[in-house]
């Protein structure tokens, strides 16, 4: 739009890249930062939201985020989770749901009701493996112990 204006080539700052930058960083779509930086808040964010999702769930379990109960607790919830989605998943519960949806006349709701209740355990099931990423890379010693703990007693 500004194109030929001599007052737009000239440039406030006495660039059209700094007067850019300025607007960009004055204005409500946001700043300008380096790759790194950008990078360093991406990766601060991401941590800040599993510890989030890990303190939320060492209250639920009643223990402390980063323990070696609370990995044992991760496991065995992780097992929990896929267990009930192996059985939600099964052929007789779906036909029995199915003949329920077809008993109360909503079979076009059927699938959406599935997709629905699948996706409830694939966020759980994500989140925990948000937690696990995180244990990864906070607690390399704490895993490390685990690990080890798992190949000692598979043999």
């Amino acid at each position: 739009m500004a194109r030929g204006l001599k007052a737009y080539e000239a440039g406030t700052c006495g660039s059209i890249v700094d007067d850019v930058i300025c607007w960009i960083n004055e204005g409500d779509s946001g700043y300008v930062q380096t790759l790194e930086k950008y990078k360093a808040n991406i990766a601060e964010r991401d941590r800040q939201k599993m510890e989030s999702i890990a303190t939320k769930y060492a209250r639920k379990w009643n223990v402390t985020a980063g323990s070696l109960t609370f990995v044992q607790e991760l496991n065995a919830q992780r097992n929990i989770i896929n267990d009930k989605l192996e059985r939600f998943n099964n052929e007789e519960n779906r036909a029995e749901r199915w003949a329920a949806h077809t008993y109360y006349g909503n079979t076009h709701e059927f699938f959406n009701n599935e997709e629905y209740d699948t996706s409830k355990f694939y966020d759980i099931l994500t989140e925990l493996d948000l937690i696990e990423n995180w244990l990864y890379q906070n607690c390399p010693l704490l895993m490390a112990c685990v690990e080890e703990q798992q190949l000692v007693t598979s043999k």
